[in-house]
């Protein structure tokens, strides 16, 4: 094999790599997605602008993994690429990673238990069995419901239409005139 002939070779699986990372992450298995994406950033030449694509989508599956220092890391490592388009993408995602994280009071959130409290019985364990349950509130009527005498209701124009088109005649006649 030709060192052209490696070289397509590689693109080709790191765009597959890629394409699998993108998936998983997507799926929610951020771990996967950092592995499958660190394959396809390898396959490829280094700083290349394909490089910098899939790293700015590994810096996203590294935080979402919860390996927040390799993902700012990365993030600011991007910052210095030779292709604009991949230091934009990474300005403003190190901005969002290092943005303040806002305090949630317990009462604000519900828990999701996790798959990994699946026992293989296919039943939730970890999680209490008497949490409280939560009404749904009643739908207020804001419009009480009353029969339209359909007699009363008044169906003419009284003459309004007559004068809107009279209106209109005379706006265009004026701009052809002007023109």
């Amino acid at each position: 094999m030709s060192n052209s002939e490696d070289i397509v070779l590689n693109v080709a699986q790191a765009n597959i790599k890629f394409q699998q990372g993108q998936r998983l992450f997507e799926a929610g298995r951020y771990r996967e997605a950092v592995q499958a994406l660190n394959q396809a950033c390898a396959l490829v030449e280094n700083r290349s602008k394909s490089q910098g694509e899939m790293s700015i989508w590994l810096v996203s599956a590294y935080d979402a993994a919860g390996q927040r220092t390799e993902s700012l890391s990365l993030c600011r490592k991007l910052c210095q690429s030779p292709y604009i388009d991949v230091r934009r993408q990474a300005k403003r995602l190190l901005s969002i990673l290092e943005a303040p994280k806002l305090s949630v009071h317990d009462d604000w959130v519900t828990k999701i238990p996790s798959l990994d409290e699946v026992n293989e019985r296919g039943k939730i364990t970890g999680v209490s069995r008497s949490a409280p349950k939560v009404k749904a509130p009643k739908p207020k009527k804001f419009i009480e419901e009353q029969e339209i005498d359909l007699s009363q209701v008044t169906t003419q124009d009284r003459g309004l239409v007559g004068v809107a088109i009279v209106l209109v005649l005379i706006l265009l006649g004026t701009l052809f005139w002007m023109a």
